[in-house]
């Protein structure tokens, strides 16, 4: 393509079109990135531990992402056995700073995904437990929202 037959191209309105269609899309997509990943951002990433995070395990921290785990497991399906109650019976042992940091643990891996904090997830169980009940409790009392 000569100089010439290129710059006649660029001048179509064709092109034009094309190039700001682009642009136009370009600015929507990054536009609404920046949007979602504001959105989404967790929002329990400043909430401070009540106890300054003396009461956490120096290597422990396995057994309290496992709590994670296994706590989103029961909540993200049907659970007829004994097993979702056993788990948030856990919680009771735990001190104040261990809830927030497993509270603050499932919100960073699934608060995206669900859309909601794990306080405002066990809220919305359809057939909550009794040892739940204590857990959205105790996760209120500690400002958990």
């Amino acid at each position: 393509m000569k100089k010439s037959q290129l710059t006649e191209y660029v001048k179509s309105r064709p092109f034009q079109y094309l190039l700001v269609g682009a642009i136009v899309i370009g600015l929507l997509f990054w536009w609404g990135y920046n949007a979602a990943k504001r959105k989404f951002k967790s929002s329990s990433a400043g909430v401070p531990y009540p106890d300054g995070g003396s009461t956490l395990p120096a290597g422990g921290r396995a057994v309290l992402d496992e709590l994670v785990s296994q706590t989103f497991d029961v909540l993200d399906g049907f659970d007829f056995s004994q097993s979702k109650e056993l788990i948030f019976q856990r919680y009771a042992a735990l001190t104040n700073d261990q809830v927030t940091y497993v509270y603050k643990a499932w919100n960073a891996r699934y608060e995206q995904t669900e859309g909601k904090t794990l306080t405002k997830r066990i809220d919305e169980e359809t057939f909550p437990t009794t040892a739940m009940d204590t857990v959205t409790n105790r996760l209120r009392s500690l400002n958990l929202f």
